[in-house]
This record gives C-alpha cells, structure tokens and sequence, in this order.
C-alpha cells in the first residue's frame, strides 16, 4: 500500500500539470525555406512593387546564411499557377543547412523582420514568414493562426477585424497578424440620385446602359458578310476617361430640342475602395485574419490562448461574431481522435485479457501499467520544455502495447508459480520478477538506445519526430521501473480485494494459499 500510495501522488502531482503544457500540431521543421510578402498600398504601380522589391532583396541579401532569393514583384507564383496583381510581391529565400547555422530559421526570420521594420518603407506592409511544411495543410485556412469575423456588411466587418488586429498586437510569438484583403481595390462608385432621376424620366436601367455603352461599348446592329455575322459596337474613344469629371460628362439622353442630360446630373462618382474578394461561410459574409507563430517565442496553443483572452471582453454589433481557429482546429480534432483512440484500445485490450484469463482482476493488474507510462511521458515533456504534439501522442500509442505486453509477461509467469505446490501469490510475484527482470531491462535498454538518435533530434528534419522518441524514451524508463514494483503491489492487492469479494459474496473462505497472499503485503 505505501508504493501504491506513493506512486499515486506522485502520478497526481505529474497529472495537474498537464493543463499548463503547451500544446502545438505538428512542430517546426527548420528546412531553411523561409517565405515572405509584399503588399502595397492600393492603386501602386507594377514600377513601385519592383523598386520596394529590390530594396528589400538587398536587405535579404545582406542576411547571414543565405544561399539564394527569388523574388517576384507585381504578382505571386503559387505551385504551377502565378496571379497578376500590381501592388503584390514575394520572396523566396532559401538558408544554409541547419548544421552550417549559428542560428535558427525563426531567429533568422525575427532578426529580418527586425531590420525591415527599421528600414521604414513607406506604404509598404511587408511580412517574414518561418519554415513550412509545403503540402501540409494543419487548418481549413493554412495559416497557423486564424480569427474570422462573421457579419452582413462589408465595411462593419472591416471594422471589427481592424479592432481585432489593435487588440490582438503585441502577443508574443504572433507575428504578420493581419487581413490579406483588407488593402481593398481602387473602384469608380456612381451613386444615382433617384429623385433627380425619375423627374428626368429616367431609371437605373437606363443610366447603367448609358454608362456600360460609354465604357465598354455596346453592339448597336450586326454586319453580315456572306455566312458571317459581325457585332458593331459603338462606344467612345479608349483615351476620353482619363477621371471622374470625364465620366459625369458621359450623355444620358441627348435629343435635338432640349439640352443633354449628363450622369453628373443625376448621379454622384467617386473612387472608393471595394473588397478584393468576398467570402461567405453558411451564407454569411466573412473576413479572414492570419498569422504566423514563432514557434521559440511561442507555441501555437499558447497564442491561440493569449488571442481568446485578448477578444474576450471585445463588444459585437447583433448579428456578428468571431471564430479562432488556424492550428488549434488540427490540435483540437487531433486530441478528440487520441481520446477515442486510447479508450477504445484499453476496451480491445481489457475485453481480450478478460477473455483469455477467464477473470476481471488480472486485466485490470495489466491496465495500471498504461498511466505509469503516461506519467514518464508528461515528466519527460515537462523537464525537455516539449509540447504536447500528434507525434507525442503516437509515441503514447506506441507505448501502451509495450508496456502492456510487459505486464502481461510478468502476470503470466506468476500465474504459472503460483500452480506450483506450496507457493504463495507473494512468492509467486516476487519470483515473476526476478525472472522477468533480465528481459525486461534488456529490450528496454536495446529499445532506449534505438530511440536516443531521434530523440537527441540528429540529422536534418529530425525536429519532426523528436517529440515522439522523447515521449517513447520517457514512457519506457519509467514505465519500466514502476512495473517492476507497482504491478506486484497492485496485483496482491487487488487479488486481495478480489478474495475478500468473493468470500462476502459466496460465504467460501478463501484458500490458505491466497490467505497468505492477502496477509502477507498488509504486515
């Protein structure tokens, strides 16, 4: 009872500490790929994009550790695909190995950033993104984190996701939090006077046909020559609307006997600045808000947390509302599935062993070796300063059925002493451990050795199963030296237990043999 006892609390103290891990995906794989953006203000030329380009290659270019740049300016390449876009640009930079650095890809990525924001470009918002995983998609939007505001008007959701990027400044390791749309595009708004309108006989089907034919033109008969047919369209010179004061001279009517009315007259334009896109989610309008994580100032679980608490007490209009998502959607969906998972294996495995053993104390004495290993994992992360991962939790997979199987083993043979003549389940279990114990160390230690490389992270991309191996070397060495003595313990108290049930309930008492067992571990 007094190193059942023991191991209990100090599994508790172990276990209250899990709220506070952080908790990330998938973690950072430093392949020296690191990306970048350009955006300009509204109405920039193609001319302006290539000049604050090349400012910023050279600044890139004076960055330690970089083996080449590729920049584009007035668009973007995306896969086999590219995008025209005047006031756009990219950066694709690529940095030495790993092992050739004296610093990692984010404070590569932090220093850059550093020396862009110095520089002060004017009119230019430019962003540094860390190394990606190309291909991998963790959220719906593909950026580690997102905040969406739903709504009906587009200029109240811009509102709200200007109100959400003041306050959500500042958190440490967010970086690039911000709406790629939110720069707009320059458009000609012609906003009709109705009344004027309709005392001029006039309605908006006509004012929109006078101003499409002006702009664009429009086919006023067809020309055929032989089998062939030609559209003639009429329309005014290319070069007449060089500004707004040109449109509202544009002819509405126009008749002999009475002066021309102009869209000025009846209307108002002006530029404005419209969305670049509009997305909608269940038939609501939607704005997206981005970011990236450095994931040494901070992991994604921890921003996620530090944003919620941010946009807590943020006041909505009726019918507006905000969604957090980005990684945290990967992480929440992926904690849901381990759940399932480890409860379902526990089921198979109890429903096996009781099968097997004909009896429901032994199965039991197997299972309580599954939280012993889960105690070394959650220490291990602890003391290494490791987020809970999806690899961490396929290393807690992987260590319920080694585990498990150790147990099985030394239940099996003190099963089979306990047959022997004379024996009592104190003796059984003791000589159960003594046998098992030269196996048991030596394909845990062959195991620890196996795994050390990965969890010491060698090698390029080794970052991506480091948590696993951590959690695997973690799980076995204390796994393995709490099953040597609480699996014992546990298995004479509970037949204990399960001989005092018996004997309450059938009236038998019970055998001198498992007397002994009971009496035995209490003295």
């Amino acid at each position: 009872f007094i190193v059942l006892g023991s191991v209990l609390l100090v599994a508790g103290l172990v276990f209250s500490r899990v709220p506070g891990l952080p908790h990330e995906f998938l973690p950072q794989v430093d392949d020296g790929s690191v990306g970048g953006f350009i955006r300009l203000a509204p109405g920039a030329t193609p001319q302006q994009t290539d000049r604050i380009t090349r400012e910023i290659e050279g600044i890139v270019e004076q960055m330690p550790h970089v083996q080449a740049v590729f920049a584009t300016a007035g668009g973007f390449l995306f896969g086999g695909f590219s995008a025209n876009s005047a006031g756009r640009g990219s950066l694709d930079i690529l940095l030495d190995p790993v092992s050739q650095r004296k610093m990692s890809a984010d404070q590569w990525v932090r220093t850059l950033q550093e020396s862009i924001n110095n520089r002060g470009l004017a009119g230019a918002r430019v962003g540094v993104r860390p190394p990606r995983i190309r291909g991998l998609r963790t959220s719906s939007t593909g950026e580690a984190v997102s905040v969406a505001v739903l709504g009906d008007e587009i200029l109240t959701l811009q509102e709200i996701g200007q109100a959400v990027v003041r306050r959500v400044q500042g958190v440490p390791g967010l970086q690039n939090f911000q709406n790629p749309q939110d720069e707009g595009s320059p458009l000609l708004s012609i906003e009709l006077d109705r009344e004027r309108a309709r005392a001029r006989g006039l309605n908006v089907q006509q004012v929109g046909a006078a101003v499409r034919t002006a702009l664009d033109g429009s086919v006023a008969t067809r020309y055929a020559e032989g089998n062939f047919e030609y559209d003639v369209r009429v329309f005014f010179p290319r070069g007449r609307f060089q500004s707004t004061t040109d449109l509202m001279d544009v002819p509405i009517v126009a008749t002999r006997n009475a002066p021309a009315i102009r869209l000025g007259d009846v209307a108002r334009v002006r530029t404005v600045l419209g969305p670049n896109g509009i997305t909608r989610v269940n038939q609501s309008r939607q704005i997206q808000i981005n970011g990236d994580v450095i994931t040494e100032v901070a992991t994604v679980g921890a921003v996620t947390d530090s944003i919620r608490a941010r946009l807590a007490d943020l006041e909505l209009p009726d019918g507006y509302g905000l969604i957090i998502g980005g990684e945290q959607e990967a992480i929440d969906e992926s904690n849901q599935q381990l759940t399932l998972v480890i409860v379902l294996a526990i089921f198979l495995v109890f429903v096996v062993l009781a099968v097997q053993y004909e009896s429901l104390v032994d199965p039991i004495v197997i299972l309580t070796a599954i939280p012993l290993a889960m105690v070394g994992v959650i220490a291990m992360l602890l003391a290494t300063g490791t987020p809970f991962s999806a690899p961490v939790a396929l290393g807690m997979i992987m260590l319920a059925g080694i585990v498990v199987n150790n147990a099985i083993l030394l239940v099996e043979f003190a099963e089979g002493y306990l047959e022997m003549p004379g024996v009592t389940r104190t003796q059984a279990i003791v000589s159960a451990g003594a046998a098992r114990l030269r196996p048991i160390m030596m394909t845990t230690i062959t195991s620890l050795v196996g795994t050390l490389p990965l969890a010491l992270g060698l090698g390029e991309g080794g970052e991506l199963m480091r948590p696993l191996a951590i959690a695997v070397v973690g799980g076995l060495s204390v796994s393995t030296l709490l099953t040597l003595f609480v699996v014992p313990c546990t298995y004479l108290i509970i037949h204990g237990i399960g001989e005092r049930v018996r004997t309450f309930i059938l009236g038998n008492p019970a055998s001198v043999r498992s007397g002994n067992a009971v009496a035995e571990p209490q003295g």
